[in-house]
């Protein structure tokens, strides 16, 4: 761990993130849980791991999630899904 590691915070939905890619994640009275058939996008990870509404993703949380899949140890790719490119999420 560098030293700067060692000092940086831990963003606030990083527990809920992985608690969701691990498939342990429980809302209210529902559970939703990752469909690995699904390509691991931001919005999909917004969507299911926080459950935010569509209409209230943008670029900023997007960008907050890759940030955070990264810090978990994913890579994101390039990949053409329904004819639009995207970042889809891997572990390496």
């Amino acid at each position: 761990m560098s030293e700067h590691e060692q000092f940086s915070e831990v963003d606030a939905w990083t527990r809920d993130i992985q608690t969701w890619l691990d498939g342990k994640a429980l809302s209210g009275e529902f559970e939703f849980f990752r469909n690995p058939d699904i390509p691991l996008t931001t919005s999909y990870v917004l969507r299911g791991a926080l459950r935010m509404q569509s209409k209230d993703i943008n670029r900023a949380n997007e960008t907050r999630v890759g940030g955070i899949l990264k810090k978990l140890g994913y890579v994101s790719r390039k990949k053409t899904i329904n004819g639009a490119r995207q970042n889809v999420y891997e572990r390496p």
